[in-house]
């Protein structure tokens, strides 16, 4: 489910209003989701990175055979640490008195 459909769902009690002064119709604080995963993501990569270099520093790899793990490594930040944790219908549902 998109974002925007996702943010229509009656289910999650948002109010989009375009006129709201985030200039995000109200979804600004989703701006914000993704910023305390950026060290994650660093780590990750970085660790990725340096593995992919060894190989080819010291066993020939040669970079066009890791393309795929490397488009998989974005793909896979993208969706974990971007998208709301609500897009993901198998996570269970927040108790009311969590809203």
């Amino acid at each position: 489910m998109n974002p925007a459909a996702q943010a229509e769902d009656p289910s999650l009690g948002l109010a989009i209003v375009p006129t709201h002064p985030d200039r995000s119709g109200g979804l600004g604080f989703l701006d914000r989701l993704a910023t305390p995963f950026a060290p994650v993501v660093l780590a990750a990569g970085t660790v990725l990175a340096s593995r992919w270099a060894h190989d080819a520093v010291y066993h020939g790899l040669a970079m066009q055979s890791v393309r795929v793990e490397m488009a998989a490594f974005i793909v896979a930040c993208v969706l974990l640490f971007t998208l709301p944790p609500r897009s993901c219908r198998c996570l269970p549902r927040w108790p009311s008195r969590c809203r």
